[in-house]
């Protein structure tokens, strides 16, 4: 069986009736030329007849015996390779075995020993048998041994004594092991050899086996840089001629080739790049999301210069046909110029704040979703920050100079819909402006367009849109030019569109046209502590616009309570808050008594599902309070003062709350 050791064929124990047996047998074979399997093993017994068919002499000494010239042998390309790659290993076998009186040879498949080493007693009785470099171990020339029953049964073989086919060889104990390449075909042979077969354990076989592997390993590792180099060198020629900006990496990051285009177009020389880290080339500060993950088969970096002008690397990986890595290929692109509108996002993914691992996950699909001009689809329910990821997607690819154009397809007016997004000419319908109007999807052009709640979307231009994302083509009201298209699409929708195409509200081919991509952003009440960040980066962004405190605190009672509202209008209702709890405060502390009546009045009845608890969230907040309250006044021997700034609230406050709580002082 190919490429595998099958070692339940070696000698555990030989005793002196075995050997008698074996004698006995040997003897039988010279005189009546049988070969007895009752008492031989089976690829022993194999071997014999072999011999006998190749008419081999048992008793002849070194009759036949057939030796090359190993300068000869060593100039032919695969017993050089199997010679350098094999000697380091071999080497190290011949100083670990040569104390216990062993000599290795290494035989190539074709059955000539190219290397041999180990005990100098040894070497020279092995001598006398011609077992020495350049000699040939096949079975027609010398008899059964063990690396000619390993090379053809290509699994561990031992042969001791009476069992080897030639009288000249009776002394001897043999185990040999074979070497297979990538492929499974045995290409060669370490046999080790004394004349003490309870030498032979387990353990050395074991050893004579991990030198084998380390040999096979080395060959895929040479074979995967023998590859690496043709494909280099095609890769090299194939770039000089292509006209996009294109490097060739190791998978170390390190750069290999780099072509003009990418040379002017990154504004490096060709001497300062080769054989440099990308993070050399690019200060490491300017590279964004630059982690070589080894894992994926195409890796995007961002290179942004000094001026904060970015530039796009796509790296592909490139595998050898079994799979081992052998290097990125790069394609670099710039992002579309600014066309001088001022239709710009102003939101990136730094701008969304999060801790959940949900979030998380759709941060890292639409991060990927960037790199590409695929239709995206972001699903939430409103107030969520839909749009917030629709301009953070834009911010992030190639377009993000080119202009952002944000429709909510339910807000415009139903008879001018069409005219909004794919423009009119002059005199297309009454009341059309004289001189015409570019449509939403011509003023994104090189950039993005979003739609959003596309899920309000009018049934009968639902068809036109349609149209426009399978074609890429658009045609004015009046018109019949055809524009082509260059445009990246992103839609949104609170709404859950497979039920709206179940009642027949919206278009299933449309629907599978903008679904390919699906961002799901979560509801504000699934995000966990990401209510608490949130609240105060609405804090610090309003506080001093709004309200006239600064170092505004704010009680662990009142962020207990956010956590617990379910916020049905997401982070929008959270913002509006956050700005009328800084218009209404009366000091510079937010307690639980600072939150909208409505949100009250929701913990109030959420808290009713606890009895145990006096059936109140909001009374369990106020007695935790009242205890805290009454503990510092009590620490702070009632001195109000103290008392205020250790709680930190002030003075005003802390009154309002003693008499709130009937607190005796």
């Amino acid at each position: 069986m190919k490429g595998e050791f099958l070692m339940d064929n070696y000698i555990t124990s030989f005793d002196n009736n075995t050997l008698y047996k074996n004698e006995k047998v040997w003897f039988n074979l010279v005189e009546n030329k049988i070969v007895d399997r009752d008492v031989l093993r089976n690829d022993i017994a194999a071997s014999w007849e072999r011999c006998i068919n190749s008419q081999v002499d048992p008793l002849k000494r070194n009759s036949g015996n057939i030796i090359y010239d190993l300068r000869d042998m060593l100039e032919q390309e695969k017993n050089n390779l199997l010679f350098k790659i094999a000697e380091p290993f071999m080497k190290n076998l011949y100083e670990v075995i040569k104390p216990l009186g062993f000599i290795a040879m290494l035989g190539n498949e074709d059955g000539i020993n190219i290397d041999m080493g180990g005990n100098k007693k040894m070497m020279s009785i092995a001598e006398k048998i011609n077992a020495v470099k350049g000699a040939s171990f096949e079975e027609k020339y010398i008899g059964t041994n063990a690396a000619s029953i390993c090379s053809v049964e290509k699994r561990v073989a031992q042969v001791t004594y009476y069992e080897h086919y030639k009288a000249n060889m009776h002394n001897w104990c043999c185990s040999s092991v074979p070497i297979f390449n990538k492929e499974g075909n045995m290409i060669a042979v370490i046999n080790v050899s004394n004349m003490d077969t309870s030498k032979h354990t387990p353990l050395l076989i074991s050893l004579i086996a991990s030198t084998a592997r380390l040999i096979e390993m080395k060959f895929k590792l040479y074979d995967a840089n023998d590859i690496y180099n043709q494909n280099y060198w095609f890769l090299k020629e194939s770039m000089k001629k292509n006209p996009r900006a294109l490097l060739f990496l190791d998978n170390n990051g390190c750069i290999n080739h780099i072509n003009e285009n990418a040379v002017e177009m990154l504004g490096v020389s060709t001497k300062e790049s080769i054989g440099r880290h990308l993070s050399e080339v690019f200060d490491k500060k300017y590279i964004k999301n630059d982690k070589m993950d080894v894992g994926s088969n195409v890796k995007n970096i961002i290179l942004e210069d000094r001026n904060r002008n970015k530039t796009y690397l796509k790296l592909s990986k490139i595998l050898s046909s079994d799979k081992y890595h052998l290097g990125y290929v790069g394609i670099i692109e710039q992002p579309v110029k600014n066309s001088g509108n001022h239709h710009k996002a102003k939101y990136s993914f730094e701008d969304i704040k999060y801790n959940c691992s949900k979030m998380d996950k759709e941060i890292k699909k639409a991060k990927r979703a960037a790199y590409n001009d695929m239709v995206v689809f972001i699903n939430g329910e409103s107030g969520t920050g839909k749009e917030l990821f629709a301009q953070a997607i834009h911010n992030y690819g190639k377009r993000c100079n080119g202009p952002f154009i944000a429709v909510n397809c339910g807000a415009l007016p139903r008879e001018l819909i069409q005219s909004e997004l794919f423009g009119y000419e002059k005199g297309a319908f009454t009341g059309a402006k004289k001189e015409g109007q570019p449509g939403k999807f011509q003023l994104a052009q090189k950039g993005t367009l979003f739609l959003d709640e596309i899920g309000d979307m009018p049934m009968e231009l639902q068809a036109n849109l349609l149209r426009v994302l399978q074609e890429k083509t658009v045609t004015p009201l009046g018109s019949n030019e055809i524009i082509e298209l260059d445009v990246r699409i992103i839609t949104a929708t609170n709404k859950d569109l497979l039920l709206e195409v179940e009642k027949g509200n919206f278009r299933e081919d449309l629907y599978y046209r903008i679904s390919g991509i699906n961002i799901d952003v979560p509801p504000l009440r699934e995000r966990g502590k990401d209510v608490e960040e949130l609240f105060y980066k609405f804090l610090d962004k309003y506080a001093s616009d709004v309200c006239e405190y600064k170092n505004i605190k704010v009680t662990d009672e009142f962020i207990r309570a956010l956590c617990e509202y379910k916020w049905p209008g997401n982070v929008r209702e959270l913002e509006n808050m956050v700005i009328s709890i800084l218009n209404n405060l009366e000091d510079s502390c937010i307690g639980v008594e600072d939150l909208p009546a409505k949100i009250l009045k929701c913990i109030k009845v959420e808290g009713n599902t606890k009895p145990e608890n006096d059936g109140m969230y909001l009374k369990s907040l106020d007695s935790t309070e009242m205890i805290n309250i009454e503990q510092t006044l009590k620490r702070c021997n009632n001195n109000i003062s103290k008392s205020a700034k250790s709680l930190g609230i002030t003075r005003a406050t802390l009154y309002r709350k003693i008499d709130k709580y009937k607190i005796k002082i």
